[in-house]
């Protein structure tokens, strides 16, 4: 079987496999904040699901299964959904306000429920998905970067370090920016970003579920 976008495909299959095992990592590990725990857990399943529909759709059937590739499609939007859901509440749960966190997890949910919503009827746009999950990132960052300058924790780094590598790896995508039409297209940069910055992430999920601090 021929795979229409080999580079675009095999990237995606590595962001499954990388986040897969992040994932497992996170769960078999000692945790002593179980929440941040779920949640990156979460994280990092959710985006393998994302980058395996992802893989699917652009090597087995875009352009060739219309009706399936659809279904698949929505998967994957759907699963980066659920990504910008647990961003929200990893953010959160770092919150010390607990009326904050309930407020937060609330709007959150709502969010989420109007994304799912916009996929499903209106737009399937990966646009759409960047503008949903870009907010969290955003705050997540934004909360990190607040925490690194009132603290001067080093293990806050990597997940800065993470976040803004991943905003850049969104960016890329939305830009076209191609320097081989083949095997390093803009969905290509896309996910070897991506992989770098999930990498981070990990770094800082596996410190902060373990001692926060």
């Amino acid at each position: 079987m021929v795979i229409a976008q080999p580079a675009v495909s095999l990237t995606d299959f590595a962001l499954f496999i990388e986040s897969t095992v992040f994932a497992a990592l996170l769960w078999r590990g000692r945790a002593v904040f179980a929440h941040l725990q779920v949640w990156f857990v979460v994280f990092f399943l959710s985006l393998a699901l994302a980058a395996l529909a992802g893989g699917i759709s652009h090597g087995f059937l875009e352009h060739r299964h219309p009706a399936l590739d659809a279904l698949v499609w929505s998967v994957t939007l759907l699963a980066i959904g659920l990504t910008g859901l647990s961003t929200w509440f990893i953010g959160a749960g770092l919150l010390d306000e607990s009326w904050l966190t309930r407020a937060i997890a609330v709007l959150a949910s709502l969010l989420f429920v109007l994304y799912v919503a916009v996929v499903l009827f209106v737009d399937t746009r990966f646009l759409v998905a960047v503008l949903y999950y870009l907010p969290a990132t955003l705050f997540l960052l934004l909360l990190l970067l607040w925490r690194f300058i009132d603290t001067g924790h080093f293990w806050i780094f990597p997940g800065i370090s993470g976040l803004v590598l991943a905003v850049a790896a969104a960016a890329v995508q939305q830009s076209g920016l191609t320097l081989h039409p083949v095997w390093l297209d803009h969905n290509v940069l896309y996910h070897l970003i991506q992989a770098a910055a999930m990498l981070l992430f990990f770094l800082f999920a596996r410190h902060i579920t373990r001692y926060r601090g």
